[in-house]
């Protein structure tokens, strides 16, 4: 590992490109790249703050608070783009919308009679859950296609009502 920023930066968001490259059409590998590009530019608040805008347009709001708060971590000034924007917003936004799917979540699961775990409830939308799209499952990202809908058989009723493309 280069010990200058410069090359600590150029390294990460070449990792990152990667992880875009590969977001629609192959996840697994993108989130690999996605991991290498933070373990290279640990220091870097604006390739946290693109994490965090992948993570929340594909859903994965947890992951993408976790980048938000590392953005802010690091550069709590707004980034430097056209339009400055701050993680610290982005945070704000998003930290209540978290505990409201978290508390969701954990209602859903009770009522189903399950312990809420580290796994989300909607099985396709995390590792151990579901067909893996590592496994042969199809989807864009870690959301599965509207083509290809979502087998319902294990998804609590209450969730079914909020997946509209789910089969029921």
């Amino acid at each position: 590992m280069p010990k200058d920023y410069l090359t600590q930066n150029l390294i990460g968001h070449f990792h990152f490109m990667l992880g875009v490259t590969f977001e629609s059409r192959d996840w697994p590998r993108a989130e690999s790249e996605f991991r290498r590009a933070m373990a290279s530019a640990p220091d870097n608040d604006v390739l946290f703050y693109n994490l965090g805008l992948i993570y929340r347009r594909s859903g994965l709001l947890r992951r993408a608070l976790d980048a938000f708060e590392r953005a802010r971590t690091i550069n709590p000034r707004a980034i430097p783009s056209g339009k400055p924007v701050r993680a610290a917003d982005r945070v704000a936004e998003l930290a209540p919308e978290v505990e409201r799917l978290g508390a969701l979540e954990t209602r859903l699961a009770a009522e189903a009679g399950f312990q809420r775990t580290t796994m989300s409830v909607w099985p396709w939308r995390s590792k151990s859950g579901g067909r893996s799209l590592r496994r042969g499952g199809s989807g864009c990202g870690p959301w599965r296609s509207r083509r290809d809908p979502v087998r319902t058989d294990s998804t609590p009723r209450a969730a079914r009502s909020l997946i509209p493309w789910a089969v029921r």
